[in-house]
């Protein structure tokens, strides 16, 4: 998260790599499943593309993970009011992390 509070490119991308591996798919497969580009998935998740809300719920609804989560798995500034919310949905979203492990 920057200081304004807008969330990283580079931390969501990040969070989809750690999902996306969690979910045993490869960014080919992630491809397929959510018509992205293998490239565009590369570059997302190396932080060097940015995401739309649309596609960002695409790939979501792909992992079966929630958006929400991945806005805020790896945001690493938080400012102001919203700290302890996202430091809820972080827990949370840990949580949501060691589930899938699981399974």
């Amino acid at each position: 998260m920057t200081s304004e509070g807008n969330i990283r490119q580079e931390d969501i991308g990040r969070a989809i790599q750690e999902v996306r591996a969690k979910r045993g798919l490869t960014q080919s497969q992630l491809s397929e499943r959510t018509g992205l580009t293998v490239n565009y998935i590369s570059l997302l998740e190396n932080g060097k593309r940015g995401i739309s809300l649309e596609k960002l719920n695409n790939v979501a609804d792909t992992l079966q993970y929630p958006a929400s989560f991945l806005l805020v798995l790896y945001a690493r500034r938080v400012d102001g009011f919203f700290k302890e919310s996202v430091e809820t949905c972080r827990a949370i979203a840990a949580g949501y992390l060691e589930t899938i492990d699981k399974y």
